[in-house]
């Protein structure tokens, strides 16, 4: 596990994120973004199977149902019940949900391997300012305010769409709950409605 922090693009906006099982990542997402030292982050991994190597997540949600979903520029947010072991104190703050991420890229396997473990992920801005869409702003920001030890994912491998994500929660009983609307809440919504088939 490094003490470091990446800069990279995803399917929606520009990210950071570092090593869930260091503490200091956590806190330095925070300083960075001038946020609270207190607040959940997501997690992100390089594919189904690597999710699956830290949650047991019900039979309903298949490989192919969870791969069309996270290719919706979508988190799920899972009861911490789930995962396999306890994570640190710090990855969900005390929540009962933690939200889980899938981009399968080469660039972020190769972050999550040099990280040796998932990496946090939020969005690339200061609190309360618009988050980084294009490389230009990204690359702004990571000179500007990156101060630690960082790296920048300089890849054309996926360009941000600068659409908002959905974020669905979901109970232990399959029940789901939309507690953010993306722009493709209806597809999402749609295919939701197949966990009921």
């Amino acid at each position: 596990m490094i003490e470091k922090l990446f800069v990279y693009p995803t399917d929606t906006v520009w990210g950071i994120g570092g090593s869930i099982f260091v503490e200091n990542n956590h806190k330095n997402i925070a300083l960075v973004k001038g946020t609270s030292p207190d607040k959940p982050l997501s997690i992100l991994f390089k594919n189904i199977s690597h999710l699956r190597e830290y949650f047991n997540l019900p039979e309903k949600l298949n490989d192919s149902w969870l791969r069309e979903f996270f290719n919706m520029g979508t988190s799920l947010g899972v009861p911490v019940t789930f995962a396999k072991n306890p994570f640190p104190s710090w990855v969900n703050c005390g929540s009962e949900i933690v939200f889980v991420r899938v981009l399968n890229f080469p660039f972020v396997e190769k972050m999550i391997n040099e990280a040796k473990a998932p990496i946090f992920t939020t969005s690339l801005n200061l609190t309360g300012q618009p988050p980084c869409i294009e490389f230009s702003d990204a690359k702004a920001f990571f000179d500007d305010h990156l101060k630690i030890e960082s790296t920048f994912v300089d890849t054309k491998e996926l360009v941000p769409s600068g659409e908002s994500s959905t974020m669905v929660i979901l109970d232990s009983d399959l029940s789901t709950n939309i507690s953010r609307r993306g722009s493709r809440v209806l597809e999402v919504q749609k295919h939701i409605e197949k966990l009921n088939h």
